[in-house]
């Protein structure tokens, strides 16, 4: 093995060695950089998370200070009122609007404050705006019950009245109701069934404010 080769492979190595240390420096400041950005976007973070607080905080004093609800609520004004409030949140489908003519429970303004609800800590839950138990909360301050209506089976057992074909042509299941009184007194029973529509995230109404008519009933 002659010195010209010897000199030869010490010298391939060294650049080798300078190539590798460039990398590695490449990589540090590559790293260093990294770890800037990230603390940056952990610092908007947590700006943000702060200001949806303070943004929240300032909604509900807001929703507290003033009373949406019309001087004298009234089943045939009801559709237009939730749409002026409530257009991109509840939706009265075509099934409910016609629902509301023959609507007997009596104690209308609290068919519009359940519908305020879904439109208010409902719809912020199902955004993930505030948790499942602001939503309970005022459930229980407006003595109503949420919860599942009937399974995909049953459903269909009873002349197909827990589906609605929404605008879409997607046959959609009448998943939750919200509902206060017991037996079929219909001055006295209230019942709002609806489902969540995650594309258009809004809650759509199918019938109200009583029982549905089934089959079984």
């Amino acid at each position: 093995m002659t010195n010209e080769y010897l000199i030869r492979k010490t010298d391939e190595l060294k650049k080798y060695n300078a190539d590798l240390e460039t990398e590695l420096d490449s990589a540090w400041k590559e790293l260093d950089r990294l770890k800037a950005q990230l603390k940056e976007e952990r610092n908007l973070r947590r700006n943000l998370e702060d200001f949806n607080k303070t943004l929240l905080a300032k909604l509900k004093s807001d929703e507290n200070s003033f009373d949406i609800l019309p001087e004298k609520c009234t089943y045939k004004n009801l559709a237009a009122w939730l749409k002026d409030n409530f257009a991109n949140k509840v939706v009265l489908s075509p099934r409910a609007q016609r629902s509301l003519k023959s609507a007997a429970y009596e104690d209308v303004k609290l068919v519009y404050r359940a519908l305020e609800m879904l439109g208010t800590e409902y719809w912020n839950m199902r955004k993930g705006l505030i948790p499942k138990s602001e939503f309970d909360k005022r459930c229980n301050e407006l003595h109503l019950e949420e919860d599942a209506t009937i399974t995909d089976n049953r459903a269909g057992e009873r002349d197909d009245n827990y589906f609605l074909v929404d605008d879409k042509g997607r046959r959609r299941r009448l998943e939750r109701h919200l509902k206060k009184g017991r037996g079929r007194d219909e001055k006295n029973c209230l019942r709002i069934y609806f489902y969540w529509d995650d594309d258009d995230e809004v809650v759509v109404i199918g019938n109200l404010p009583g029982h549905l008519e089934t089959r079984q009933s």
